[in-house]
């Protein structure tokens, strides 16, 4: 018997293509295709989809309209709960469309685990036409695709603070370590997919089945207890999986 090849196939979209990623498998914990209003119980950090200035349904994917007021850092974010995982798979499709716009992945530590980080543990950050949100990214300027660390302790004597560690406006202190860019460009008005992967303290994130950044964060081993999706400008995020690996 004769067989089409797999390029055949594949051209003739008999076959889903192949999107890279570690071999781990990985048990699903959150997803969400945002095809209808329903949400479900317990795994959302907010009530709705529809965040009043902020995210909102629309042709099947869930837009991000929130765009950044003077004096404010971001708006709010669509946060998927998760039950303190160490490793973790963040699948996800994403749309920009307009320049300048961007979307962050924020896995957290729990928010009350001091004097380890109880906000963001590290970001990655997807920008159309260059990351340009000021000193902490300026080593990514003019790139599309950046991973940083985002360490915050309330302990001012932590033996991990550098001796300039500054104080956040809250009365913690925040600091960045390890950041790595990419000189990958994303396409307006183009679906790309991304998976971000955790495994102990290496980060890693492909776009569109390559490999473009890893990031090895310095906190031990942290569980994650959730994950922020944070859009400035207008872009579409769909088919979200979140896998324990």
């Amino acid at each position: 018997m004769n067989f089409l090849s797999p390029f055949i196939l594949l051209a003739l979209g008999l076959v889903a293509p192949v999107f890279a990623q570690s071999e781990r498998p990985g048990t699903v914990l959150v997803r969400a295709d945002f095809s209808s209003e329903r949400i479900e119980r317990g795994k959302w950090g907010h009530p709705s989809w529809n965040y009043e200035g902020n995210w909102k349904l629309a042709d099947g994917a869930l837009r991000g309209v929130y765009v950044q007021q003077p004096g404010a850092t971001h708006g709010k974010p669509v946060r998927a709960l998760i039950d303190g995982h160490r490793n973790l798979r963040v699948t996800f499709r994403f749309r920009i469309e307009k320049p300048l716009s961007r979307l962050e992945v924020l896995p957290n530590g729990k928010f009350s685990f001091s004097p380890y980080p109880h906000e963001h543990i590290a970001r990655l950050r997807l920008s159309l036409g260059g990351i340009d949100a000021g000193a902490r990214w300026s080593e990514q300027g003019g790139r599309d695709l950046g991973l940083i660390e985002d360490g915050y302790t309330e302990d001012a004597k932590h033996p991990k603070l550098p001796p300039d560690a500054k104080a956040h406006a809250r009365g913690g202190f925040r600091f960045y370590d390890g950041s790595a860019s990419s000189g990958a460009r994303l396409t307006a008005n183009h679906w790309h997919r991304a998976v971000l992967e955790i495994i102990g303290q290496k980060w890693t994130a492909w776009i569109d089945g390559r490999e473009e950044l890893t990031l090895n964060v310095r906190w031990p081993d942290l569980p994650v207890h959730s994950v922020d999706f944070l859009s400035n400008g207008l872009i579409l995020l769909d088919d979200l999986v979140i896998e324990r690996l």
